[in-house]
């Protein structure tokens, strides 16, 4: 599940550097989904991975994917996320049926979303919808705790981003983590903990 906006070039070197890192026999199904009225070049993604709608936020784009899950393990990929070596191995040793895998994100949040299709699949969704951006991870994180549905798994990331001094600022940063997705998050995620996230 690979949202991307304006990054053609990052996502296919993201996706080669994924790939690379893959020492099992899986077959993995990768699913870009993009914006309509993003006006970058994606040519290079086949057809039958590239998913363009209407979206509102990179929320949108993400949950986008959910309906075109298989069986098996779900992951995010992101254009400014790097796997460790034998990520996929670490994924189908620590796969179990109806529950998420707990993996290093370098950060105690979870801003990497892996796990059984079926727990995207009873959501409806991998971040709740109504985020922007900003707080959707420490959402998906709370509630997967809640719900126990974690499971400790070897495999690790590391997050190529500007607030860590690894990446330039760029567009796409910029409509992500404005100071009015900060505020609105942190009240949507306010709201569904009171309601135990039932809403």
């Amino acid at each position: 599940m690979h949202p991307s906006r304006g990054r053609p070039e990052q996502a296919d070197k993201a996706l080669s550097v994924w790939l690379d890192r893959m020492t099992s026999d899986a077959q993995p199904k990768h699913c870009v989904s993009t914006d309509s009225n993003d006006t970058s070049d994606y040519s290079n993604v086949p057809r039958n991975q590239l998913l363009q709608n209407d979206n509102r936020t990179m929320v949108e784009a993400l949950n986008r994917c959910v309906e075109h899950l298989g069986d098996g393990i779900a992951i995010t990929l992101y254009d400014d996320m790097i796997p460790s070596e034998d990520w996929d191995q670490a994924l189908v040793d620590a796969y179990e049926p109806g529950k998420l895998l707990r993996v290093n994100c370098g950060v105690p949040l979870q801003t990497v979303c892996v796990g059984c299709t079926s727990v995207f699949k009873r959501w409806g969704h991998v971040y709740y919808p109504g985020y922007l951006s900003m707080f959707a991870d420490n959402d998906y994180q709370e509630r997967g705790e809640r719900e126990g549905l974690f499971v400790d798994c070897a495999m690790s990331v590391t997050h190529q981003h500007p607030a860590h001094g690894t990446a330039d600022m760029d567009a796409t940063y910029q409509r992500q983590n404005h100071s009015a997705a900060y505020a609105y998050g942190k009240r949507l995620l306010d709201r569904r903990r009171l309601t135990a996230f039932q809403f």
